[in-house]
């Protein structure tokens, strides 16, 4: 069995030999037949690729295409990649692509979340202003903003209230914790080093627990 530097390297061999070209110089990846190659998909590529320290196969056409709002798409025309996890996404490739803070369209998705939080909960819906709060879209908002210190915004804040909404779901056995899938994408978040260091027994607790949750749910 290959170990885990060799699945790493097929891994990135796979990437790619698989990127794709999206039109006007951009370039990346989409992960179904009907999907073409698109911002959110090529940005999870860029953060995977960059957290294991491994180049990013024609760069500039991999950064344009994080960048656009908009693909198009043969059968369906064109196709808005606007949702805040797709915001959020586009926010952590920027970020793994080295973009500054003042990058107008780095702030631009900051803005777009912090305006998106929900004031009474702390956390974000799937889709804009419409569903339920999202242990997906909260835990993808918080994971893009950690560490990020803009002027003018009150980062500190929107962060702190977010894991407070987080933490609170686990400890209190809330349905916005209670998916599998949720349960693992707080624990994840829970587990990071800017988290860790904040320190505090709810945020161990709620750390533990959520572990043991998923793994009582799989």
């Amino acid at each position: 069995m290959p170990d885990l530097e060799s699945r790493v390297v097929l891994a990135e061999r796979w990437l790619h030999a698989n990127i794709a070209d999206g039109g006007q110089g951009r370039c990346g990846w989409g992960w179904v037949p009907d999907v073409p190659p698109n911002p959110q998909n090529t940005a999870e590529v860029v953060c995977a690729l960059v957290g294991l320290d491994r180049p990013i196969p024609q760069h500039a056409g991999v950064e344009q295409l994080v960048r656009s709002n908009v693909v198009t798409n043969s059968q369906r025309g064109d196709w808005a990649f606007d949702a805040l996890i797709d915001v959020a996404w586009r926010l952590r490739a920027l970020r793994c692509l080295g973009a500054d803070p003042d990058d107008p369209d780095l702030r631009a998705c900051v803005c777009a979340l912090v305006e998106a939080q929900e004031p009474s909960s702390g956390g974000w819906r799937l889709a804009g202003r419409r569903g339920p709060i999202s242990a997906t879209a909260t835990t993808a908002a918080v994971e893009s903003l950690l560490d990020l210190d803009l002027p003018g915004i009150d980062l500190v804040t929107v962060r702190r209230t977010a894991v407070a909404t987080l933490i609170r779901s686990v400890l209190e056995d809330d349905e916005l914790a209670s998916p599998l899938h949720a349960a693992a994408k707080i624990a994840h978040l829970l587990a990071s080093e800017s988290i860790v260091e904040l320190g505090g027994v709810r945020i161990e607790k709620a750390r533990g627990r959520a572990f043991a949750a998923g793994a009582r749910l799989s």
